[in-house]
């Protein structure tokens, strides 16, 4: 008994870890907001082969969400890399709003 106690706890964390980091957005390294070319940059971290396609961009009820779909396998020591999205491809029109639903680090220490 005090075995099947002990497989079913642990058994519970591995699923309460798994379902609170699948929960969590990507953490961004910076944004910027160019309305004259009507682009978003974001700042990400990657070891050598993240682009655009390794994201995926989502608005929804006016909030901003970048989701990494894939892992970046590259073996290049981490850096900050920026990706470039139109309006267009984001969903947005001039001169509105948004939040951005993932969060941002500020550190110049990290790589």
């Amino acid at each position: 008994m005090k075995k099947l106690f002990v497989f079913l706890l642990f058994f519970l964390l591995i699923a309460w870890i798994c379902m609170s980091h699948a929960a969590m957005e990507d953490v961004l390294f910076g944004i910027s907001i160019n309305s004259e070319a009507g682009t978003v940059s974001i700042d990400v971290s990657s070891t050598g082969c993240t682009d655009k396609s390794y994201y995926n961009a989502a608005l929804e009820s006016n909030i901003l969400t970048f989701k990494r779909i894939r892992r970046d396998e590259c073996k290049a020591m981490p850096r900050r890399h920026t990706l470039v999205y139109t309006f267009a491809e984001l969903g947005l029109k001039r001169n509105s709003h948004f939040q951005l639903g993932n969060p941002i680090v500020i550190s110049d220490n990290f790589f």
